[in-house]
């Protein structure tokens, strides 16, 4: 806290302990909302190593600061902010929908910039576009999966936080009102919290399959992360691997997975030999926490491989 020189109070950073103990163990991706002198008051309250990825809009302000104080954390921009502009911006409006598969739908750098070069074709000369295509390393999906996101990609979470705590506390409270509501807001979502991980330690889930790695899983996922899980497995029986490159040290195969009826989607995995890793072209691991289809269609062939002759 502090105060000005009548001893009224100035600014107020309010950290909560219970929140300083969860980011000890989930601050890999931090949301800031703010913009007001923030990064260092965050960095002296919240214990650990600093967020390996910070997500805030394009305020120029907040990326100086960020450079500064956290100069080891990836920052990345709010990609709900920049596509919100694209139908705000004079004669890109129309695009919007042929922007936002160009930016979702790429898994390489190299795919995304030969796509944006097609769909931009009759706006290579507008200075919004050019702008925020110069910073692509900071805000498109391709370009930033090599940071691990936790599922996160823009500041909209927080927005959902401000709609929830708004239902307790409003510009009316005084201080200490604003403390006990808030307090009390906390303690409902902390309950809900405690209730989803009882029933994620005490209530076993159906299994579609029941396949070994499913089971293994079932001790390591919650009931979100791990359907999510489900599905990956369950696609990965549509992928099909051909060996295109291979020597001593590794394996690059090029899969075909089945999309559609007639659509066919084609990615490439490489297997590390002396570190007995595979690697997908795909957003896999990185963004979700979870190994894409790619990857567990590979293990699965890889374990097939390994099977005596009549075992099936």
């Amino acid at each position: 806290m502090e105060v000005d020189s009548e001893g009224r109070m100035g600014n107020v950073f309010w950290s909560d302990a219970r929140s300083r103990r969860a980011y000890g163990f989930f601050g890999d991706v931090v949301v800031f909302d703010t913009t007001f002198n923030t990064c260092y008051e965050f960095k002296k309250a919240m214990p650990g190593e600093p967020p390996k990825m910070i997500i805030t809009d394009q305020n120029a302000a907040m990326s100086k600061a960020i450079v500064v104080t956290l100069p080891t954390t990836f920052h990345k921009y709010c990609i709900w902010h920049i596509l919100n502009k694209f139908t705000e911006k004079p004669g890109i409006g129309e695009c919007f929908s042929k922007m936002c598969k160009c930016i979702w739908g790429m898994d390489t750098n190299e795919e995304f910039d030969a796509k944006w070069e097609i769909t931009n074709n009759g706006q290579k000369d507008h200075p919004w576009l050019s702008s925020i295509h110069a910073m692509r390393e900071n805000w498109v999906p391709s370009y930033v999966k090599h940071v691990f996101l936790a599922g996160m990609s823009s500041s909209q979470r927080a927005e959902s936080c401000h709609s929830f705590f708004k239902q307790y506390i409003n510009w009316k409270n005084t201080l200490m009102e604003f403390i006990v509501c808030f307090e009390r807001a906390l303690g409902l979502q902390r309950h809900k919290e405690l209730m989803a991980d009882h029933v994620d330690n005490n209530e076993k889930p159906t299994l579609p399959f029941r396949t070994p790695i499913q089971h293994q899983m079932t001790r390591i996922y919650t009931r979100a992360i791990l359907e999510m899980f489900e599905r990956e497995d369950f696609r990965s029986l549509l992928c099909l691997f051909e060996l295109i490159e291979q020597d001593e040290t590794r394996c690059k195969y090029k899969v075909s997975e089945r999309v559609n009826p007639g659509v066919t989607r084609m990615k490439e995995l490489v297997h590390d030999k002396d570190a007995d890793k595979a690697y997908c072209s795909g957003k896999g691991f990185k963004f979700w926490g979870i190994s894409c289809r790619h990857i567990l269609a590979f293990l699965r062939m890889k374990q097939v491989e390994h099977l005596p002759n009549n075992t099936y």
